[in-house]
């Protein structure tokens, strides 16, 4: 087996990672027990020699499967890179090599390895979204560019079970990363839980001397793989599509995920100026230049960016029946009322109020695209 590139990293037992070509490799320096969900020798194996990582898009527009087969077309990059695809299992991704994240977690004896890419841009869904694609006769869509890949790397041993159970933490830590970092899904209101075409594979050490059989959320070992993947994937979102709170600090980024978007809030204006002239708003002075250039100007407004959330978390408990209908109209008005009053418009009246015989998410969301337009244009115009 080649063994070309850049080394990454050395384990504590003798694995090395590198880059090399398009792709990034865990070449074993023994035995090891691996779980995948790759198609390329998936499920729990002992007789791999290596797993890794596989750019597709570094010399292409854009993905697309050249094989007959997405288990072959894995085949055909593993052997890009040097690597009998017989001994090898990997991922693929549109996501750069170079800009993958290694973390580390270490307790005692266990160390904890986290290699990520991670793109999520153009695909980010939250579990249980309508779906993008239907399996029939082994054909798929092709991969869209953005997924979370995580290679994780136990210096213990672990049990078949429970090295599978390994894959579920780091699954949920991803999850819950996508979900602090309040990116939205593209397919649903929600908060995206990762990409639609995520990978992971797990590799532990037979010839340790540490032997666990637990790998709970309660576990040290559980704390560690939730904890170095957390990092690892926050880490790669930021190298690959600057994914941090600087950018979500954005009253566009918030509003995304409930489809309210520059386009979206003008056709609001355009079908409803009567509305705004009620609020002595001078429609003479807006046209579709000046409203981006005042948006861009009041996008990162702290005042309106935290409505917008407060606003949004009551749209979100509406859809998931954690409140009732009279309880959101009752309070997005309240809400709305004391934000246009902290930003100094005082003694302005709700002109617009949602039907309530209708109980509809859309009239609340109406609402917002009404209450946030009066604020820019009395705040950014006069």
């Amino acid at each position: 087996m080649s063994e070309k590139g850049e080394i990454l990293i050395t384990m504590s037992d003798g694995d090395r990672a590198r880059r090399y070509y398009n792709g990034i490799i865990i070449d074993f320096s023994g035995p090891r027990k691996v779980v995948s969900t790759s198609l390329l020798n998936g499920g729990y194996r002992e007789d791999l020699k290596a797993v890794f990582n596989f750019n597709c898009l570094a010399e292409e527009m854009a993905c697309r499967i050249k094989q007959e087969s997405y288990e072959k077309e894995i085949a055909a990059n593993a052997e890009a890179i040097g690597l009998n695809p017989t001994e090898v299992s990997g991922l693929t991704t549109a996501a750069w090599m170079e800009k993958a994240a290694i973390e580390e977690e270490t307790f005692k004896d266990i160390t904890v390895m986290a290699i990520v890419t991670a793109g999520i841009d153009s695909n980010a869904t939250r579990i249980g979204d309508p779906a993008s694609f239907y399996e029939e006769t082994g054909k798929f869509v092709p991969i869209e560019p953005g997924t979370i890949n995580i290679l994780l790397h136990l210096s213990c041993d672990l049990p078949a079970g429970a090295l599978t159970k390994c894959i579920t933490l780091s699954s949920i830590a991803k999850a819950v990363t996508c979900e602090e970092l309040l990116l939205g899904s593209l397919y649903s209101h929600g908060f995206a839980t990762g990409s639609g075409t995520d990978g992971i594979i797990v590799v532990a050490n037979p010839e340790s001397t540490v032997k666990l059989t637990d790998v709970g959320e309660h576990s040290k070992l559980g704390e560690l793989i939730g904890r170095v993947t957390k990092k690892a994937v926050r880490k790669a979102l930021y190298n690959q599509s600057g994914v941090c709170a600087a950018r979500s600090h954005k009253i566009r980024a918030r509003i995304k995920r409930y489809g309210l978007t520059t386009g979206t809030l003008w056709d609001y204006y355009e079908n409803n100026k009567d509305l705004f002239i009620s609020h002595n708003i001078d429609t003479s002075k807006i046209s579709l230049p000046t409203f981006e250039k005042i948006f861009d100007e009041y996008d990162d407004n702290s005042t309106a960016v935290i409505w917008c959330s407060q606003y949004l978390m009551i749209l979100d408990q509406l859809e998931t029946g954690m409140i009732e209908w009279a309880e959101a109209y009752r309070e997005t008005g309240h809400i709305s009322k004391h934000f246009w009053e902290d930003l100094g418009l005082i003694d302005i009246a709700l002109l617009y109020r949602p039907d309530s015989r209708l109980e509809s998410v859309e009239e609340l969301i109406d609402q917002m695209k009404y209450v946030l337009l009066v604020a820019l244009f009395k705040v950014q115009l006069y």
